[in-house]
């Protein structure tokens, strides 16, 4: 009789621990829906309409300086008109430093190359803002570095 109350609790224990383990995965991978609404403006509008979405979305990047803000918008239009179709995008990593500040790291995909946009998240209250936003190309290089090729030689 004891070992079965043990066993049962055992079996309890681990099903509790799996359940958290599950809950913490799914909240590193959680996409915030500031960053949907970002690609939402991307896919149906335009990469500039996204850009406008960044700077609108926080009042204290909002007052940024026009020229620069166009400079990124412009650089990220003529850009992805090098890349062929566009094919959605994909989040490929979230980090997070406690329940109110997060990077998350998403691939556009085009039919010549991907793009990295990188967002950095906040939130203070009960809404995520975008308190960063940058984009490159340079994928490749970073998965390159990151891979070990060497061979145990």
């Amino acid at each position: 009789m004891k070992n079965r109350i043990r066993i049962v609790c055992l079996i309890f224990t681990l099903f509790a621990l799996y359940n958290c383990k599950d809950k913490e995965e799914e909240k590193a991978i959680e996409s915030p829906k500031i960053v949907e609404d970002f690609f939402n403006q991307y896919e149906v509008y335009s990469s500039e309409k996204a850009v406008d979405f960044v700077f609108n979305s926080n009042k204290w990047i909002k007052g940024i300086d026009k020229n620069q803000k166009d400079s990124i918008s412009e650089n990220l239009s003529e850009t992805v008109k090098l890349l062929g179709k566009y094919h959605k995008y994909e989040i490929i990593k979230v980090s997070n430093i406690g329940d109110s500040y997060k990077v998350v790291s998403c691939l556009a995909k085009y039919e010549r190359q991907p793009i990295r946009f990188n967002f950095v998240l906040y939130k203070p209250d009960h809404e995520w803002q975008i308190q960063n936003f940058t984009y490159d190309f340079n994928i490749e290089d970073e998965l390159l570095n990151a891979t070990d090729l060497s061979f145990g030689y």
